[in-house]
């Protein structure tokens, strides 16, 4: 999952205001906690921030937890499912609860390992394997742990960098949509999709695959660049459906949030230029949630006006031709006319 201070800065400056008023209220005038987001504000990263605020590894958390617990009221989210409170559970067993021996503590945080692999939420469990490795330092399973940690930790990384690209990609199709003078072209869209998929390919779990479709989801449905379902043998039909039900299975939190209203969004999108893929689909069945222009969405915000418009890959061809075209012939008339509207 994201840092908190990742997601403190994915908010807008009024945003930020209220949410210091609301960790005002919530915490001792003098806390800790409000140096802390002081110095996340100021993009100062974890290490600066211990050091800073004089804190340490174990005590930094405690501090942390109330500004993600503020983000989370923030956005008016809160756990429905047991799936979804369970790494809150998983944050107090390591940071708030106390334990008789350290054996008692090993077999509680390996219960709770079990717990996330059978709810589909392994790719998370990095700093629950940290803590396993460092209780079982002297005990043969500490190898087993260690292993462990390893291998989710560099998943969490990994999908961190995948969080990146798809925020890189919403973007630049944000731009490309609503006509920002940016000189994106399709090529470039697809050039930052493959980016998604090889950090995906580079650690396949549930999380970076769910990227990536929403990815090829918005390019074929803005975009029109359908044959990146050919490998897969997928129609847009099929393709929401997948879409729909990977982001059901994500992690609970603010990136699951964005996620989905970013599929909302597409999906309106779809059967509003009646695409005849879905035209049967129960999917228009769906009680869609209310757009949420305030959320950040991983930097996607595509105007109104390009609510129905659809980039085919034909359009895409003729409009290189005529840019290609005004230009030379634009070249040519520059020593007689000084043209204003020049590409």
């Amino acid at each position: 999952m994201l840092s908190v201070t990742t997601l403190v800065n994915q908010l807008t400056t009024m945003q930020q205001l209220a949410l210091e008023r609301d960790l005002q209220s919530k915490v001792a005038y003098n806390s800790s906690t409000l140096s802390v987001y002081s110095s996340m504000l100021f993009g100062e990263t974890k290490k600066e921030i211990i050091a800073n605020c004089s804190l340490d590894n174990k005590n930094y958390p405690k501090r942390e937890r109330p500004i993600y617990q503020a983000i989370l009221d923030f956005y008016g989210l809160k756990p429905k499912t047991t799936k979804d409170q369970l790494l809150s559970d998983v944050y107090f067993a390591i940071h708030e609860e106390t334990y008789e021996t350290n054996s008692s503590k090993v077999k509680k945080l390996d219960e709770l390992f079990h717990q996330l692999k059978r709810a589909n939420l392994e790719q998370e469990s990095a700093e629950l394997l940290l803590e396993l490795t460092t209780c079982s330092e002297a005990s043969p399973l500490y190898t087993v742990y260690k292993h462990l940690y390893d291998k989710y930790n560099a998943t969490e990384l990994n999908n961190n960098l995948a969080y990146q690209a798809f925020e890189k990609l919403n973007i630049q199709l944000s731009n490309f949509l609503n006509g920002n003078l940016k000189n994106y072209r399709v090529r470039d869209l697809i050039t930052t999709y493959k980016e998604v998929r090889s950090i995906h390919l580079e650690n396949v779990n549930r999380v970076s695959e769910s990227i990536l479709n929403v990815s090829m989801l918005l390019l074929a449905n803005y975009c029109g660049q359908t044959q990146l379902l050919n490998e897969n043998k997928w129609d847009l039909s099929n393709l929401l459906e997948i879409c729909k039900t990977q982001i059901k299975d994500l992690p609970f939190g603010v990136e699951r949030m964005f996620i989905q209203n970013t599929f909302d969004n597409t999906l309106k999108n779809a059967i509003q230029k009646e695409n005849l893929e879905i035209s049967t689909l129960s999917l228009r069945k769906l009680e869609l949630t209310k757009n949420h222009p305030s959320h950040y969405n991983f930097g996607l915000e595509i105007a109104k006006r390009s609510a129905t418009k659809q980039i085919t890959q034909r359009e895409n061809l003729i409009s290189g031709f005529v840019r290609r075209i005004t230009t030379t012939i634009s070249i040519k008339q520059n020593s007689i006319i000084q043209s204003p509207n020049r590409i």
